[in-house]
């Protein structure tokens, strides 16, 4: 794609890229229109726009990649180098993974090269990454000068408390139907640590002074097909059923008495 003029075949390529969005933009509006989630669709793309605009602060890059298995040593080369590769990536008006990709970045913070010939060994590292091979190697070796109270904290990779996950499961459940129902993926509607957000709540609640999370499920059209609900199930006003015809999954007002 580099190369100068692009062939036949590389425009007609590139054209199929956008050729269908105008036929698809117009099915995907009056489909939502019809369905009356034009207003959800809105304020996604307003939550994305403001993400996509935010700015993450050098020292926060590194928790863009998956960091869940690294240890505070080796979050501490990440950091740098994450830092490092952000800077070249801003130089060059390019993506941060067209300068090295996140797995090889992870790789090298995992076993920091000492130079640049273990750069270039290591797993992973295009050949075109070894242009900013001794900037790399620099991060990699302040990295190894800090001191322990001068690295990130561990992600933290435990368990959840049995209670806590007992919770998250039964809301999962809610949340699996009203998703079915909804034509929502689970995971997008109702992630799993916004469950056990909830459910850890809903445990350490008894004090008075916990207050009730700040997470999406709980607000706007989230709220409206599944928050809300979870919401009362947890003050004990819902209960669970399985219809034994259907196999299905039924939320009802609790009987009292």
């Amino acid at each position: 794609w580099a190369a100068r003029p692009l062939s036949a075949a590389q425009l007609e390529y590139a054209i199929a890229d956008v050729r269908y969005l105008p036929a698809m933009h117009a099915h995907l509006r009056d489909n939502l229109t019809i369905r009356g989630r034009m207003e959800w669709v809105q304020t996604e793309f307003q939550k994305a726009e403001s993400v996509a605009r935010a700015k993450t602060a050098p020292d926060d890059l590194y928790k863009k990649l998956n960091v869940s298995r690294l240890s505070r040593r080796q979050l501490g080369n990440l950091r740098e180098m994450a830092i490092v590769r952000d800077e070249i990536a801003r130089s060059l008006d390019k993506p941060p993974s067209f300068i090295l990709p996140d797995l090889a970045l992870a790789q090298l913070a995992k076993q920091p090269p000492r130079d640049t010939a273990a750069m270039r060994a290591s797993r992973g590292v295009p050949s075109g990454a070894m242009e900013w091979g001794h900037q790399f190697v620099a991060a990699a070796g302040r990295a190894g000068q800090l001191k322990d109270d001068e690295l990130p904290d561990a992600a933290n990779g435990e368990r959840p408390d049995a209670a806590v996950d007992n919770i998250a499961v039964l809301l999962g459940i809610v949340a699996g139907q009203r998703a079915d129902e909804q034509e929502i993926a689970r995971n997008y509607l109702a992630p799993r640590d916004q469950l056990l957000a909830l459910a850890s709540w809903c445990i350490k609640r008894g004090d008075g002074s916990t207050p009730v999370p700040d997470v999406p499920i709980l607000s706007g059209w989230r709220r409206e097909i599944l928050g809300g609900e979870l919401l009362e199930l947890l003050d004990g006003k819902l209960t669970i059923g399985i219809d034994p015809q259907t196999n299905a999954v039924h939320v009802m007002p609790r009987e009292v008495g």
